[in-house]
């Protein structure tokens, strides 16, 4: 789809000029309500009894448009928790991103992302831990690359922004990867990239300790493909951000600069989209093809955002250990 396209009351208008695409004439609360009713490999088909065909079609086109485009927004949604978590389980299975609780009891489906404490108080100190790591977003990444399996989805709601700044920022990696020359393409083919936690986050908050030792044990650093197939399109992309840590076979300093100089080359227009945000609004995207950052606002303001995470799926066989 290179221009406004719509099936039924579902439009789909790509961005001019940036990557992405923005859909109006559906409500996503709607679509959640069948999220328990079919299994994710089945959504896409047509579904029974006929009053849910319609529905099932309107998903169909969101699904259709998000592997396309890679990153979807959604204005004036207006989600509730229940219905945020449903529809992401629409895509697959949730993941734990409640890294200290491990009790199957007690993993949350959804995580707050705010310059709130938990007494609901602002934090407006911008040398706060808590501000430092929402700073630690502020750079380029994919979510949960740092897993053995890392993400397919996040889909993030806006319930209380800024006046000014606070966007959230996307870079589509499979135009990154096609814009490169072929001998950097040569270049970059079959490495493999490690992936840390304790990484990003230490060079996030510096001297703090930033993860439980528990956390630590649980994330040990990962290898990742710097090239891999986006599976729903057949495209190749680059998997890089801020949690690539280094490449194997290779000294740190000339990891390094090489993983520099791909993403500098890579989250430039128009493969990026800044989504400007309104309390209501919903942005879907696909960790397996698209970077992502949020960028700066006064921490006098406060800026609360919920994300849910959609797990990878895992070889035939294999299982996720951070699927719920």
């Amino acid at each position: 789809m290179s221009s406004t396209a719509s099936t039924s009351t579902v439009i789909v208008t790509p961005h001019e000029g940036a990557c992405g695409a923005t859909i109006t004439g559906v409500r996503l609360a709607e679509l959640a309500e069948l999220a328990e009713l079919a299994k994710p490999a089945e959504l896409a088909k047509p579904a029974e009894p006929a009053d849910r065909a319609e529905p099932d079609e309107r998903f169909a086109v969101v699904l259709d448009a998000w592997h396309t485009y890679g990153v979807i927004a959604f204005p004036g949604q207006h989600l509730d928790e229940e219905a945020h978590a449903a529809f992401s389980r629409r895509l697959g299975r949730l993941e734990n991103t409640n890294l200290r609780e491990r009790d199957p009891q007690r993993q949350p489906t959804t995580i707050t992302l705010a310059n709130i404490n938990r007494r609901g108080e602002l934090v407006a100190d911008p040398e706060h831990k808590l501000n430092k790591f929402l700073q630690g977003n502020q750079h380029w990444h994919s979510d949960s690359s740092f897993k053995r399996i890392s993400a397919k989805a996040s889909m993030l709601r806006a319930i209380e922004v800024p006046t000014e700044g606070g966007e959230t920022e996307y870079a589509d990696m499979r135009a990154a990867y096609d814009a490169l020359d072929g001998a950097t393409k040569r270049r970059i083919e079959g490495l493999v990239v490690v992936h840390s936690a304790a990484y990003s986050q230490h060079a996030a908050m510096g001297t703090e300790t930033p993860l439980h030792p528990d956390e630590e044990r649980n994330l040990p650093p990962v290898r990742q493909p710097l090239v891999r197939v986006h599976e729903p399109t057949g495209r190749r992309s680059l998997f890089i951000g801020r949690h690539a840590r280094s490449i194997d076979g290779m000294d740190d300093a000339a990891a390094r600069a090489l993983l520099d100089e791909l993403l500098d080359a890579a989250c430039r227009p128009p493969r990026t989209y800044a989504h400007r945000w309104a309390a209501g609004d919903a942005v879907l995207w696909d960790n397996r093809c698209m970077l992502h950052r949020g960028r700066p606002w006064d921490f006098s303001q406060a800026r609360v955002m919920r994300r849910t995470t959609v797990a990878g799926d895992p070889p035939p066989g294999d299982r996720n250990e951070w699927a719920l």
